[in-house]
C-alpha cells in the first residue's frame, strides 16, 4: 500500500485543501490490481486532523493488504456539516471528495463499496453525512460518536455549537439533529457503533442505539474502554472485515 498527501483546489470550501490517502499497491503481499477498489472515507476527532488515523491508529498496518482505498480529510472542528457560519463540509465529504477520488482513482462506483468511519465528532460525521447520502456510502462506521450533538454543549464547552448549526430550529430543518433525523429517513445504510463503558458520551449512544435498534442492519456494542483508541484499535479488525464481506457480496 503507498501513502501519499494529495493537495487540490476545493470548489465546495472555496480554499486548497489537502487528503492522506492510502493507496492499493498490485503486487504487495499478493494484492492484486482492480479496477473497483472499494472506498473508506476516515474522518477524526475534535481538535484533530486528517492524520490523525495515521498516527494514531492501526489502520495503516490493517489495511495495507486490502483492495480499500482510504482518504483521509481535515474538518477544523465544525462537525462535517454545512455550517450556519458558511462553511460547506458536508458538501465536500459527500460530493467534491467522492467526486474527486472517482476521477483519480479505479474505484468503484457502487455505494456498497463505499464506507465511511469516524471517532468522536468524526462518528458524529460519519454517521450524518452517511443517512443524509446513502446513494454515496453504503456503510456507516461510528466509534463512540456524538449522537446528540444538540444537546452536547455542556460536554464540549470549547465548541461554538451557534457558529456550527446554528439555532435549534436550523439545525432542525437541515437534519444535523441525528435523533430527529431518523424519523424522517425511508431507508438508511448498514451501521456499526461502539462505545467504551467508561466513555463519557456512553449514554447518548445507547440512546441512539434504542432509537435505531429496529434497523434492518445495526450493530452496536460496548467494551471495557474510555474515549480513545486503546479502545477503538481492537474494533478496527471488525470494522475492516464487515466491509470486505459486504463488498465480496456485490462483486
Amino acid at each position: 500500500m503507498a501513502w501519499c498527501t494529495l493537495s487540490f483546489e476545493s470548489k465546495a470550501l472555496k480554499r486548497p485543501e489537502k487528503l492522506e490517502l492510502l493507496i492499493p499497491q498490485a503486487g504487495f503481499k499478493g494484492l492484486t490490481k482492480k479496477e473497483d477498489y472499494g472506498v473508506l472515507v476516515l474522518l477524526h476527532g475534535l481538535h484533530k486532523d486528517r492524520k490523525e488515523w495515521l498516527l494514531d491508529s492501526q489502520m495503516p498496518f490493517l489495511a495495507r493488504e486490502l483492495p480499500l482505498l482510504v482518504v483521509m480529510p481535515t474538518c477544523r472542528n465544525v462537525f462535517y456539516v454545512n455550517t450556519a457560519n458558511g462553511y460547506a463540509y458536508m458538501d465536500y465529504i459527500t460530493r467534491e471528495i467522492p467526486s474527486l477520488i472517482r476521477e483519480m482513482f479505479p474505484v468503484s462506483e457502487d455505494p456498497r463499496k463505499w464506507t465511511i468511519m469516524g471517532e468522536s465528532m468524526g462518528g458524529y460525521g460519519a454517521l450524518v453525512c452517511g443517512l443524509h447520502h446513502p446513494e454515496v456510502f453504503g456503510g456507516i462506521a461510528a466509534f463512540s460518536p456524538v449522537t446528540d450533538a444538540m444537546n452536547a454543549a455542556s460536554l464540549l464547552p470549547d465548541v461554538c455549537f451557534e457558529d456550527v448549526f446554528g439555532s435549534r430550529e436550523e439545525a432542525d430543518r437541515k437534519g444535523y439533529d441525528l435523533f430527529r433525523l431518523t424519523d424522517r429517513l425511508k431507508e438508511a445504510p448498514p451501521v456499526r457503533m461502539c462505545c467504551g463503558k467508561s466513555d463519557f458520551l456512553l449514554d447518548m449512544n445507547r440512546r441512539f442505539y434504542e432509537k435505531i435498534r429496529s434497523w434492518q442492519d445495526v450493530v452496536y456494542s460496548e467494551g471495557e474502554g474510555d474515549h480513545d483508541f486503546l479502545y477503538w484499535n481492537p474494533q478496527i479488525p471488525e470494522v475492516l472485515s464487515w466491509i470486505m464481506k459486504r463488498m465480496e457480496e456485490c462483486s
